[in-house]
């Protein structure tokens, strides 16, 4: 899929992730969710994220997600690094939730490494094909 670069627009969007964060690859792959959202959606942690602003990011959730900033602190970590988007200013996720005054529209939630995202179901192949290889548990080798 080709996305053009209007302002205000999804191109406009994944353009500035891609000049702000040059370091994360989006050419294979992301999710982008709205705020709102994010109590319902089942992430990928190993693809990079951008949570658009669709309401306050401490905004309560359904159910006991709490807020927009806490449930993703609990799938990455307070210390994660994200990137606030058009800015492109760099800072951990758990110093987000303070400041309600940024100049922003969405964040860059940069991916998980496949071993820090086992919580993930989307990890399940990648452990299994950990398990069973030369270097892995003998015990999986012998059951496949």
């Amino acid at each position: 899929m080709t996305v053009t670069g209007d302002d205000g627009s999804l191109g406009a969007l994944i353009a500035s992730a891609r000049a702000a964060s040059p370091g994360v690859d989006l050419s294979s792959g992301l999710s982008l969710i709205p705020v709102t959202a994010l109590a319902g959606a089942a992430l990928d942690l190993r693809l990079p994220l951008i949570v658009t602003r669709g309401g306050a990011l401490t905004s309560p959730l359904p159910g006991r997600a709490g807020d927009g900033i806490a449930l993703l602190m609990r799938l990455y970590g307070a210390t994660h690094a994200v990137t606030l988007l058009p800015g492109g200013s760099t800072r951990p996720l758990g110093e987000c939730s303070a400041d309600e005054g940024l100049e922003w529209t969405a964040i860059l939630v940069p991916p998980l490494a496949p071993l820090d995202a086992l919580a993930s179901p989307w990890a399940m192949p990648w452990l299994s094909a950990r398990l069973r290889a030369p270097d892995g548990c003998p015990w999986d080798r012998e059951q496949t």
